[in-house]
C-alpha cells in the first residue's frame, strides 16, 4: 500500500497528526505492508497453478460426455474468480511488467496444459488406481493448504487490521507514540481477531 494511504488511515483513524517522526515512520510501514502482499502473491499463484493442472487433467482424462459438458462450465466459472482473485493480487503487490505478464502467463495456460496432459494420458490414465489417487490426493492437498492460508489471510487483513499491526511495530520502535481510543479499541479486536486465528488452525 502507497504512503499516502498509510497517512490516511493513520491520520484519521488512529495516529495523532502531530507525533514527531510521523512520515519517517509512515515511509518504514508502507514498505513492510507491501513486502507483504507481494509474498501472498507469490504463495497464491502457486497454489492456483497447481490446482488448475489437476482440474484440468480430471477433465482432459474424462471419457464421459455427461460429465464433460457440466464440468466445462463449471470450470468456466472457477477459473473468471480465480483469475479475478489473483488479478487483485497482483494489482496490489505492484509487481513489474515482466514479474505480471509470467504471473499471468502461467494462470492463462496451466488448465490447458492439464487438459492437454488429461488428453494424452487418458488412454493409461485409471481414476481409481492407487497411484492416481495419491498423486492426485498430495497434489490437492498442497494447493488446499495454500488456497486456505491465503483465504485465512486475506479475510483477516483488513485495513484496520493492517493499520492495528503496523501501529504495534511503531510502537515498539516509538514508546511515545500516542494512540487515539478508537486505535486502542481495535488494538483489542485484532488480538482477538489471531487469536481465533490460532486456535483455526491448531483445530
Amino acid at each position: 500500500m502507497p504512503a499516502a494511504s498509510y497517512a490516511a488511515i493513520f491520520g484519521a483513524q488512529g495516529v495523532h497528526r502531530n507525533w514527531p517522526g510521523r512520515e519517517s515512520a509512515l515511509s518504514i510501514a508502507a514498505p513492510a505492508a507491501a513486502s507483504g502482499v507481494v509474498a501472498l502473491g507469490f504463495v497464491l499463484e502457486p497454489g492456483i497453478v497447481v490446482h488448475s493442472v489437476v482440474i484440468g487433467l480430471s477433465l482432459g482424462a474424462s471419457n464421459n460426455t455427461c460429465t464433460i459438458k457440466p464440468l466445462v462450465a463449471t470450470l468456466c466459472f472457477h477459473q473468471m474468480f480465480e483469475g479475478m482473485g489473483l488479478g487483485g493480487c497482483i494489482l496490489q503487490a505492484e509487481y513489474k511488467f515482466f514479474k505480471k505478464a509470467v504471473m499471468v502467463f502461467f494462470f492463462s495456460v496451466t488448465t490447458p496444459f492439464g487438459i492437454a496432459l488429461g488428453i494424452a494420458l487418458s488412454s493409461v490414465y485409471k481414476e481409481n488406481s492407487p497411484s492416481s489417487l495419491i498423486t492426485v490426493g498430495l497434489l490437492n492437498a498442497s494447493s488446499a493448504g495454500l488456497l486456505i492460508y491465503m483465504a485465512l489471510e486475506l479475510g483477516l487483513s483488513s485495513k484496520d487490521i493492517e493499520m492495528l499491526e503496523e501501529d504495534k511495530r511503531l510502537m515498539v520502535k516509538m514508546p511515545e507514540l500516542e494512540l487515539s481510543e478508537r486505535t486502542k479499541r481495535l488494538r483489542q479486536a485484532c488480538f482477538k481477531a489471531n487469536y481465533k486465528r490460532r486456535r483455526t488452525l491448531m483445530s
